[in-house]
This record gives structure tokens, C-alpha cells and sequence, in this order.
């Protein structure tokens, strides 16, 4: 015959998947038990590894070790650090996949984390992990101010678009003594499909199909990043690396942008004003390629101000471009000094 401590432990195991959040106040109530006592019995479980505890004070979730969806929530403090995270909580959930797709994972997790850490002025930080027969998704989520104002803070950008204009170039950074701006730069070329989500706005980057999507969308506290992986991808996070840093050095001196991402809106790229927001803080690479995709036309000034103007003052900085349709093709080797 079972003991009420079995019962209880057994109801605690069937229950936690349904309801991580709220265990301890149901099992109290279904067995007529202080919540001490629950708490007993969970430690039992926690020290025999057939639960994880995920949080702190009235944050906190169970989950079973055998589970492979989870959520964990984190408060930040000094003591917080994104290694020791994956170390404890990460790495055991995906320690069975390749080792490239663990090296993604982990790169990914620990600049993003630590990014909500020293970036977002947040009190908490959310990690959702999912799993499909097919792929695995990574979302990172805090409550701060959101990626998007955090960089119009800083810079004094006005439109919110710009700030992602400037963060995709690379090197972007709101605490440049202690971050290089890399992080995001190379995590959103890492993955299958990145998206990010902060102020209203939402930025989707597919590098299986390479393409984009720039959005508006609903308004929340905070910045949410979800990074997925096809669990047979055969993608290589040194080859990320290789194609933007040069292999003599190791420097970062390579970068891509979406032209379409400098236009504002009711714009059309044919100023040499938005030609300078596109090529700004662009001095420090070496080459720059330039995506036109989604762009359908330019103006003289525009392409001039690209392809002579600013080659002149930067000799230094190779510029190609890509994806160009017709018409932009036209306007650009019409622009380009012979």
C-alpha cells in the first residue's frame, strides 16, 4: 500500500507538465497540506533529478528532467551570469545534437542572455524552449525597454527603423567598454530563422531562404528574440565567422545591410541624405556589400553619393552590391565612375 509521502509525490510528477507554475498551492490543497510540507516533497524530487525548478519566490516553475518543452525564468542580479545558465540549465536539454548545432546554440544563447543582462534595464529574463519532430526553437525574452529605444536613447536616432538599420550593420553597440557590437550581428546570421521583437516592431531574418521581413506588430514590455534550427541543419558557426572577418587577423571587417531598411516612411532612395544614413558608421570595415532586395528604384544623387563620393573619401572600403532589379542595376553602372 502506498504512503501519503508516495501519493503525494506521484500526484506531483503526473501534475507539474500541466501545471508548473501552480503545483505547490494545488498539491497543498488536494492533500490538505502546508505548502512546507510540498516543498518538502519537491526538494525530494529536485535532489533525484525527476524535476527541474526553474525561477525564484513567486516566479517559480517545476518541470520534469524528462520534459523537452521548458520554460525557466530568471531574476537578474549581480550574480547572474549567462554562462553559468547555459552550463546548468541549457546545455544538459541539448547535449545530444551535433556539435555544430550545439556551438550555434550556445553562441546564440550566451550573446543574447547576456545582452538582456547588461542592455535592457530588465529585473527578470524568460527562456522558452520548443521542440518539433524537425526543428528547435530558442526564445529569449526580458521586460526592459526594448532593444529599439534602448539605441534611439543612445544614438538619438528618430525612427525607430533606423535603429534597426543601424543595429544590422554590425558593430552597434550601447556599452561599447564592455560589448563590441558582434553578438546580435553574427547570431542573426547563425540561425535558420531569427526574429526579433521590441517597440512595436518585429524584424524576421530567414537565412535558410535568405530573406527578411521588417513588420510593424503589437506593442509589448521588453524584447523578445527567438532563434530556430532545423535538427539536421548542417550550418557551421565558423563559417558565419569566416565569410565577415578577415582570415589574416580574425577581424570583424566585413558586413551586409538591406538597403531597404534606410527607407523611412513615404520615402524613395533618391537623396544623397539617405545614401549618408545608409554608409553611416560603415568607415570601419573593409567591404560592405549592399542588398537590394525589395528596392525598387534609386535616383542619381542616391547612387553618386554611394559609389563616388563616398569611395573617394574611403578608398579603404570595397563596395559591392547584390539583388539589384533592372532599373537599379541601370542607375548604378550609370553612377559608377568608369
Amino acid at each position: 500500500m502506498q504512503s501519503r509521502a508516495e501519493k503525494i509525490k506521484i500526484y506531483l510528477i503526473e501534475q507539474i507538465p500541466k501545471h508548473p507554475k501552480t503545483i505547490v498551492m494545488m498539491a497543498a490543497q488536494k492533500f490538505s497540506v502546508t505548502r512546507t510540507t510540498i516543498h518538502r516533497h519537491l526538494n525530494t524530487l529536485l535532489k533525484e533529478k525527476k524535476i527541474i525548478k526553474s525561477g525564484s519566490t513567486r516566479q517559480i516553475s517545476y518541470f520534469l528532467a524528462t520534459e523537452k518543452n521548458k520554460e525557466f525564468q530568471f531574476s537578474v542580479t549581480a550574480k547572474l551570469s549567462e554562462s553559468e545558465v547555459w552550463e546548468k540549465y541549457m546545455f544538459p536539454l541539448f547535449q545530444k545534437l551535433s556539435n555544430e548545432i550545439q556551438a550555434i546554440l550556445q553562441y546564440g544563447f550566451t550573446e543574447i542572455f547576456n545582452n538582456a543582462i547588461d542592455h535592457s534595464e530588465t529585473n527578470s529574463i524568460a527562456v522558452s524552449i520548443y521542440w518539433t519532430d524537425k526543428k528547435l526553437s530558442l526564445k529569449i525574452q526580458d521586460n526592459g525597454i526594448g532593444v529599439f529605444e534602448r539605441i534611439k536613447r543612445t544614438y538619438h536616432f528618430q525612427d525607430p527603423k533606423e535603429c534597426l538599420l543601424h543595429l544590422t550593420k554590425g558593430k552597434l553597440t550601447t556599452d561599447p567598454l564592455r560589448h563590441s557590437g558582434e553578438g546580435l550581428f553574427f547570431t542573426s546570421r547563425a540561425f535558420d530563422t531569427f526574429y526579433l521583437k521590441a517597440n512595436g516592431l518585429l524584424f524576421l531574418r530567414d537565412n535558410k531562404l535568405d530573406d527578411w521581413t521588417f513588420a510593424e506588430t503589437d506593442l509589448f514590455t521588453g524584447t523578445a528574440i527567438t532563434m530556430e534550427i532545423d535538427l539536421n541543419s548542417t550550418r557551421k558557426l565558423i563559417n558565419i565567422f569566416n565569410k565577415y572577418t578577415e582570415l589574416e587577423d580574425f577581424s570583424f571587417n566585413k558586413t551586409d545591410l538591406l538597403v531597404d531598411l534606410s527607407l523611412l516612411s513615404g520615402e524613395n532612395l533618391i537623396s544623397r541624405s539617405q545614401a549618408k544614413r545608409i554608409l553611416e558608421r560603415l568607415e570601419s570595415f573593409q567591404s560592405i556589400t549592399l542588398d537590394f532586395s525589395k528596392v525598387t528604384s534609386v535616383g542619381q544623387g542616391f547612387v553618386d553619393e554611394i559609389f563616388r563620393v563616398y569611395s573617394l573619401k574611403n578608398p579603404h572600403v570595397k563596395i559591392n552590391y547584390i539583388n539589384a532589379n533592372d532599373a537599379v542595376e541601370f542607375m548604378i553602372r550609370r553612377g559608377i565612375p568608369s
